[in-house]
């Protein structure tokens, strides 16, 4: 959080003439402040930008996460706080080492966004959960998407605060696109 005795950078461009806007994701409000009813002050707008078009909370409201919870693997997808869709394992991931895996057949063909499809979890080659997911984000996440081992950002699920670590070793994570 930026403290309000210091100048932003949007009081520091204006005050040498220049016009200031944030476009993208803002993680320098609060959570307990980023509610449509405010305060504002700690909003880009407050801290002396003249325009902003993004999220506050960084991502907060567009995000996939894959953890443990209880002992169990859990996929949460989370599109724009309006729809959320969370596959839990039907049984617990051993102890001991275990390959997981989260599998996603896409509803839609070559050039159709934002359709929906199937999430599928995986423990040791073992289908576990499967659920259908209603829509996609017909684009791409931000920078803040992609965190190993723990989420460092704002939280895809309420059922968890950030940074939810991971107490074990990730010996290996793949990502294959097809």
């Amino acid at each position: 959080m930026i403290p309000k005795t210091t100048a932003s950078v949007a009081a520091t461009l204006k005050g040498n003439g220049y016009a200031t806007s944030w476009f993208g994701k803002n993680h320098n409000t609060p959570d307990w402040e980023s509610s449509v009813a405010g305060p504002f002050d700690r909003w880009p707008t407050g801290m002396g930008f003249e325009y902003f078009y993004g999220f506050i909370g960084g991502e907060t409201h567009q995000y996939y996460s894959l953890y443990v919870k209880d002992g169990k693997l859990v996929y949460h997808f989370n599109w724009f706080d309006e729809t959320r869709t969370v596959i839990t394992s039907s049984e617990p991931v051993p102890a001991g080492n275990s390959t997981v895996r989260f599998d996603f057949a896409y509803d839609g063909g070559s050039g159709e966004l934002g359709k929906g499809g199937t999430g599928t979890l995986f423990i040791n080659g073992k289908k576990v959960g499967e659920a259908h997911i209603e829509k996609t984000v017909p684009g791409r996440f931000g920078i803040d998407t992609f965190g190993i081992g723990m989420d460092t950002g704002s939280p895809v699920s309420n059922t968890y605060k950030p940074p939810f670590a991971f107490t074990g070793t990730i010996h290996e994570v793949r990502v294959e696109l097809k």
